[in-house]
């Protein structure tokens, strides 16, 4: 029964032969079942999109919750590296102003010795504004300083 329909549907849109040269009542079928082909593409797209073909593996468009999920599993992730990048931001800038705080004080303990007292308080206050900044981006650890020798 399904085949005598499709059958009688093709013979429907088969353009009836009125005595026109063959190769044009060719081109006209060719057409004519160019079209249905067309549409039927077009059907069997929108009903996979849409799901109705998930018996067949097509899950079309996907829902919501699975969306947001992904959305939230890639903001946890961002937010991690975020954390992890800032941390390892900070422990280059320790390193950095370590490496400031104790080249500042070789230059003061050297101003000391040649008994320059107002360079070598100078360089303390500089030594003091880089502890301070040394304590912001370690979680307030101090960086320790020996005496001068």
């Amino acid at each position: 029964m399904p085949t005598d329909f499709i059958k009688d549907v093709a013979a429907a849109l088969k353009p009836p032969e009125d005595g026109a040269p063959t190769p044009e009542y060719r081109w006209r079928t060719t057409v004519a079942y160019s079209i249905v082909c067309g549409y039927g593409l077009a059907m069997l797209q929108a009903a996979a999109m849409w799901g109705f073909l998930n018996t067949f593996g097509f899950m079309g468009f996907a829902q919501a919750a699975d969306v947001n999920a992904r959305f939230k599993t890639a903001e946890a992730s961002i937010a991690e590296m975020k954390t992890a990048m800032r941390a390892d931001t900070n422990d280059l800038k320790a390193t950095i102003i370590a490496g400031q705080i104790i080249g500042m004080h070789a230059t003061e303990c050297s101003a000391r010795r040649a008994n320059n007292t107002p360079l070598a308080e100078s360089i303390s206050a500089q030594i003091s504004d880089l502890q301070v900044s040394y304590m912001r981006v370690s979680a307030g650890l101090q960086y320790p300083l020996q005496s001068c020798p």
